[in-house]
């Protein structure tokens, strides 16, 4: 079982998961739903799939977990693995786009070979990942939807062409991703999503599918988590066996800016770092320049000669349904001569003969991986480390000459540059995937490279965090996480108004909120909450959740306690619930939503989290003014501890007397909270404020658009 056996399984070494498959332990079946409600959950802001395929997954996963029961002694090698295939690939009876709408409804009759390979080996198709059109991209856009957004950042590029499938295993939508590579597009993704990519020796790996373009350069290759969760794959597609063995004491030719091209600071400061741990491991390292000048005048016009072969036709049928760097391409392509490429073939010799020449005299060489990091979607860099750059190769100079050279590379996660990942590229003479995965694993332990951090930012709720009970005429909607105190995840404040709705419409005259002690605790994970990236991303979750309280046809009550911070004030304050008191609360149903609050420190609330986190979530300026003794003394009139569920069941099926009764006895409570503590009086000032702000209203407008959808 992994370290971590908190983590969902698709976070988990493919190793620990195909252990419990075959121990029973956890059924393949149940993996694969819960990667599917994952996707359907969280793609719609990272768009790394074009097409999902729930019903193939589904049927694959049954299979895979019959073979499993059936006490078979030796099963496929990737049995029950859910993984997503890029979409220049064919899997039969699924539509093959290559990223374009010229071919959104082209669907495959078979499978290509890397594709069957995978199906014999007991592989689960989750879907097809996006893909810029044609493979013709260092990032990942085309016509078919927005780009595909990075699993550090969705505002960001996952790179390309492979960025889909990067942002798939990145974000926990699959374990591990078939790519393609022919100018860096599986080391490029890895390079930005903080993974291992690999792109084989060419020719290694056979692909007798139906697409073709920059063959004389392209290999399939695997995108993972981890370096060993890349063996199997290279496995599979190849019949070899690539057991990890020892690392012997190498000679690493070090270029850390080849062809002298400009190097984000960031990313050279975590590259050079990276081969420093190489030193420190005993190898031996040598800076050095690299002998790959002509490399693009050798790949440009062989490449181009692929587009004018298999797409030039395009410019008179379907020009206006073609992005425009595929159209550009496919313009460029109709002015390279038989000339040209007959020059192209013999610098592609060369080049090849040059590179295999020096890894003679090394067993390594090493490179950043790209020029910069992850940048925003659609805004490629123009100038880098001071330097202006090129739109076309600007970032991505380093990965195409080994392309043409035919040698196997990789691309290592190595550090952080501004918070983001920088991948090191590490080149091997041709055959040699067996020592580049050793290198690359013992480099990967000694690095430690936090690669948990996408998990974080893309962890669901835990099983049965969000249960559904029912108590007579009242459903019961309870949150389980004790040892949370019951704060409300970011994912479960997620789920909340789907399952709000489920509860609706059972029947239930009204619905409680609650906890696994009786209560709710008024908070939020903050380290959850911190990890949605900003504070409108909170708002829109919070917004969406109320505009499901207010939609009910039913009451919602909760029953809460705890500090008043995060969700729940959030809730409150936007659903017109009135405050007694500021350093802790005590509400009766109002509208739709009433909160049974029980204090249990503010105070101490303030001293812990900090002054200006909690004045972000509390929304009260620089302090959060506490009279715990006045706040407690108004509790203990209504609700004693321990009867808050209780209460909170009683009040919700009370009708409409009982609302008002409630709202009479809170407007009391306020006026003696108010006696007690003057403020209350300015955070009325101030909620009314916020409830009026525009910043408020677009957050909810964006929650019921969502919800709509």
């Amino acid at each position: 079982m992994p370290e971590a056996p908190e983590a969902e399984p698709v976070f988990w070494p493919l190793a620990d998961l195909l252990g419990a498959f075959r121990a029973r332990e956890l059924s393949p079946v149940e993996v694969t739903r819960q990667i599917l409600d994952r996707i359907e959950r969280f793609d719609g802001e990272l768009r790394s799939y074009i097409t999902t395929t729930p019903e193939l997954a589904l049927s694959q996963a049954e299979a895979a977990e019959r073979r499993y029961g059936s006490g078979e002694e030796h099963l496929p090698p990737l049995l029950g693995v859910p993984m997503s295939i890029k979409d220049l690939f064919d899997v039969a009876g699924v539509p093959t786009t290559l990223g374009s709408l010229v071919y959104r409804d082209d669907v495959a009759a078979e499978d290509s070979e890397p594709v069957a390979r995978l199906r014999e080996a007991g592989a689960v198709f989750l879907g097809k990942s996006n893909t810029a059109e044609f493979g013709q991209s260092a990032t990942t856009e085309n016509r078919l939807g927005p780009g595909c957004g990075n699993p550090w950042d969705p505002t960001r590029t996952a790179g390309g062409s492979s960025g889909g499938a990067a942002a798939s295993v990145g974000a926990g939508l699959a374990s591990v991703a078939l790519g393609s590579d022919g100018g860096g597009s599986v080391r490029l993704p890895a390079a930005m999503c903080g993974l291992f990519g690999l792109k084989p020796t060419m020719g290694l790996i056979r692909n007798d599918g139906r697409f073709h373009g920059m063959t004389p350069f392209v290999c399939s290759g695997p995108l993972a988590r981890r370096v060993a969760d890349a063996r199997p794959l290279l496995e599979v597609w190849t019949g070899t066996r690539f057991a990890r063995g020892e690392v012997a004491e190498a000679r690493i030719g070090w270029c850390p800016a080849p062809q002298g091209h400009p190097v984000d600071p960031g990313v050279r400061a975590a590259t050079a770092h990276a081969v420093s741990q190489l030193e420190a491991m005993g190898h031996q390292v040598e800076e050095i320049s690299l002998p790959i000048d002509g490399w693009l005048d050798a790949f440009g016009p062989l490449v181009l000669a692929d587009e004018r072969r298999y797409r030039g036709h395009l410019l008179e049928s379907h020009a206006d349904q073609l992005t425009d760097y595929a159209r550009r391409s496919i313009e460029a392509a109709a002015a390279v001569t038989d000339a040209d490429v007959a020059t192209a073939r013999e610098l592609h010799a060369d080049l090849r003969a040059r590179v295999e020449a020096l890894l003679g005299s090394y067993d390594f060489l090493v490179t950043p991986t790209a020029a910069s990091v992850a940048f925003l979607l659609g805004r490629r860099p123009k100038e880098i480390d001071g330097q202006s750059v090129g739109s076309l190769w600007g970032p991505f100079p380093f990965t195409a000459p080994f392309n043409v050279s035919g040698s196997p590379a990789a691309s290592l996660p190595c550090g952080l540059a501004d918070g983001l990942p920088v991948g090191l590229q590490i080149v091997s003479r041709a055959g040699g995937e067996r020592d580049l995965l050793d290198l690359c694993e013992a480099l990967e332990e000694a690095l430690a490279f936090p690669a948990d951090e996408p998990a974080r930012r893309w962890a669901t709720a835990s099983p049965g965090e969000l249960v559904l009970e029912r108590r007579g005429e009242v459903a019961i909607v309870r949150i389980d996480r004790p040892a949370k105190r019951n704060a409300i995840s970011r994912v479960a404040l997620e789920r909340l108004p789907r399952l709000l709705a489920e509860a609706a419409g059972s029947g239930a005259r009204a619905v409680v909120l609650t906890g696994s002690r009786a209560c709710f605790s008024a908070g939020v994970d903050l380290e959850e909450v911190q990890g949605t990236g900003s504070d409108a991303a909170l708002d829109t979750l919070v917004g969406e959740a109320v505009s499901a309280i207010r939609g009910l046809p039913v009451p919602v009550v909760a029953a809460i306690e705890g500090p008043c911070a995060g969700a729940a004030v959030e809730l409150a304050v936007a659903c017109d619930v009135r405050v007694a008191g500021l350093g802790s609360f005590f509400l009766l149903p109002s509208a739709r939503l009433g909160l049974l609050y029980r204090p249990d420190g503010a105070a101490r609330l303030t001293a812990e989290l900090g002054r200006q986190t909690v004045a972000r979530l509390m929304m009260l300026g620089d302090r959060i003014p506490a009279d715990e003794a006045t706040a407690a003394g108004l509790v203990t009139k209504v609700v004693a501890t321990g009867e808050a569920l209780d209460t909170a069941v009683a009040l919700a099926t009370r009708g409409a007397d009982g609302q008002r009764e409630a709202v009479r006895l809170t407007k009391e409570l306020i006026e003696e909270a108010s006696a007690g503590m003057p403020v209350a009086a300015d955070w009325e000032v101030r909620r009314q404020e916020l409830l009026e702000s525009e910043s408020r209203r677009d957050a909810v407008a964006s929650a019921k658009e969502r919800l709509a959808r």
